[in-house]
Order: C-alpha cells, then sequence, then structure tokens
C-alpha cells in the first residue's frame, strides 16, 4: 500500500517538473482556473431574492404571527399557501411551488417562553 502510494506521488512529481518546464503548458494549468474564479465570482450569487414557501401553523398564537410577519416582512419571504397539515406540503414542494415549508409546533409560544427554545 505504502509502495504504490510513494509510486502515484512520483508520478505527481514527475508530471508537475514536465508541465511547469513548457511555457504553454504552465499557462493551460493556470489560466483556466483563474478565469474561472473570475467568471463564476461575478456570474454565481447566494443572494436570496424570493424564497416562496408554505406555512403551516399549529400554534396559532400571538408569537406565531409575529414570526410569520417578521417572515414576510423581510421582504424575501413570499408565503404561497398556507396549510393545515404537513402532509399537503408534500405536492407543493415536488411542483416546486415552494422551496420550503415552516411548520410551527402547537407548542411553539409555551417552549418559547419555558426554555427560550422552540
Amino acid at each position: 500500500m505504502l509502495a504504490s502510494l510513494l509510486r502515484i506521488l512520483t508520478i505527481i512529481r514527475k508530471e508537475l517538473l514536465v508541465i511547469l518546464k513548457d511555457p504553454k503548458s504552465r499557462a493551460s494549468v493556470v489560466l483556466p482556473p483563474l478565469l474561472q474564479c473570475l467568471i463564476f465570482g461575478y456570474a454565481a450569487s447566494y443572494d436570496l431574492d424570493t424564497v416562496p414557501y408554505a406555512l403551516v401553523d399549529q400554534d396559532h398564537s400571538a408569537t406565531s404571527r409575529a414570526l410569520v410577519a417578521k417572515l414576510e416582512g423581510s421582504g424575501v419571504f413570499q408565503r404561497q399557501a398556507t396549510l393545515s397539515q404537513t402532509a399537503q406540503a408534500v405536492p407543493l414542494l415536488d411542483k416546486k411551488q415552494v422551496v420550503l415549508t415552516i411548520v410551527i409546533g402547537q407548542d411553539f409560544e409555551r417552549n418559547l417562553e419555558s426554555s427560550g427554545a422552540a
């Protein structure tokens, strides 16, 4: 196992030396990754503009309504459906009508007040 690893490392070293000696090969190793970094750095964006979601509010408390109001007030999250059961979200997710389902459990407000986590 160790002998084969050493052989592989030796071949890698030999190939790198051959590539780095030739200016054309050197450019073909350096330029494509550099160009990809520049192009993808401007083209790919992880900024969220709109997030369509479905809501399952089983608590119906003032705290859960405040949470939903903050989500909708952000301008990013857009409610597409209000559901009574989590199973109703599966077709919406499958059809890609929503990308997220927010489920607020029955004891949301009580758990939040008692332990700080819900």
